[in-house]
């Protein structure tokens, strides 16, 4: 593998499972042991996507990050019980995103412990002795990854070596960076974040559908990603797998197809495609019907004329699965519901026209 000699190249590495010194995926990004271990148990924790500075990232991924750092400087804390732990966050030589996370212990040097690490001697730090290495560190990256793991939900641990461990973290992740990607996106109010809506749609497969598939719930999060944004399959495919892309795909429409053929192949690739995209698109008109309830009266008919359509994509067996047949009846019961307020509507206009003049 090629000398990485950046950030950027370091999160490649992370992402593709070729960084020999990745620990852990957290959600706000990727920690990874230092290249030197003169000071055992020293971490980076690297940014993903990449950022060039913490003031560059919205709040919430602002917020995320620094919980990181700090939950990383506790397991090692854990780890190595040092006399205390430094962060610092420069990139004044990689200006991307990066905290660097170190123990300092009481056998430190007198003249050295006092002060910062970059003080050290080039030479001491640089040695052939104190660099990481697989076999004489892993039981050390091991137990960091293991102590992560322990403190936190959204972690994904290389405990056993690159790429090993569930990604339990995934829809977490996700969250994160539809957040990033949709910042300054309103909803049709002009007031309320589009993310919301994600949030929403995410919230409902699990609360309402009964479904806690961290693929569904990741896809919830993104669903709107390729449509609404610079995103693209490949970048979702990357970050996210293969099954998490396909379903945000199979949610996107072709805006390059005239809107009566795009409405008709986005229904038939709903229909062909996997299951789980049919249960997100109820999840969606689910939430759009309850956002549009007080919507102008055109508005409310488009939004049936949607739920209508997401529930004929549905195949005979899906009703089989629970998840599937909760989330099919609640539409239904949305649907009825407005569809009884539209003629109760007709009807009240229908007098008021006939009524004779006061």
């Amino acid at each position: 593998m090629k000398h990485m000699r950046t950030i950027e190249e370091q999160v490649e590495a992370c992402r593709a499972g070729k960084h020999p010194r990745r620990v852990a995926r957290l959600e706000s990004g990727w920690v990874v042991m230092g290249p030197s271990q003169a000071l055992p148990g020293y971490c980076l924790l690297l940014a993903d996507p990449v950022a060039p500075s913490l003031n560059a990232l919205p709040p919430a991924a602002r917020a995320a990050f620094l919980r990181d750092m700090t939950l990383l400087g506790d397991a090692i804390a854990e780890v190595q019980s040092p006399r205390r732990v430094n962060y610092e966050i420069l990139g004044n030589l990689d200006p991307a995103l990066h905290a660097h996370v170190f123990p300092r212990f009481e056998e430190e040097p007198d003249d050295m412990r006092p002060k910062p690490v970059w003080l050290y001697d080039p030479a001491h730090w640089n040695h052939k002795s104190c660099a990481y290495s697989a076999t004489k560190h892993a039981a050390l990256r091991g137990r960091i990854a293991a102590e992560l793991a322990r403190h936190s939900r959204g972690v994904v641990a290389d405990t056993a070596g690159a790429g090993a461990g569930a990604d339990i973290g995934l829809w977490q992740r996700a969250s994160a960076y539809a957040a990033a990607m949709h910042e300054g996106a309103y909803r049709r109010d002009g007031q309320t974040p589009y993310m919301s809506h994600c949030w929403r749609v995410a919230m409902t497969v699990r609360d309402v559908f009964g479904c806690d598939d961290p693929v569904c719930l990741a896809a919830a999060l993104l669903h709107d990603l390729i449509e609404d944004t610079g995103a693209d399959y490949d970048e979702i495919s990357e970050r996210f797998g293969d099954d998490v892309a396909t379903i945000v795909a199979l949610l996107t429409k072709d805006m390059r197809l005239p809107e009566d053929r795009r409405e008709a192949a986005y229904d038939e690739g709903l229909r062909d495609g996997d299951r789980r995209a049919r249960l997100l698109k109820l999840a969606d008109v689910f939430d759009n019907m309850t956002d549009t309830a007080d919507a102008p009266a055109a508005i409310r008919r488009k939004m049936r004329s949607r739920c209508r359509r997401a529930l004929d994509v549905l195949h005979d067996d899906d009703r089989a699965d629970p998840c599937i047949a909760r989330a099919a009846a609640a539409v239904e019961e949305l649907l009825e519901t407005s569809n009884a307020a539209a003629r109760s509507g007709a009807r009240t206009r229908r007098r008021r026209r006939h009524a004779p003049p006061s």
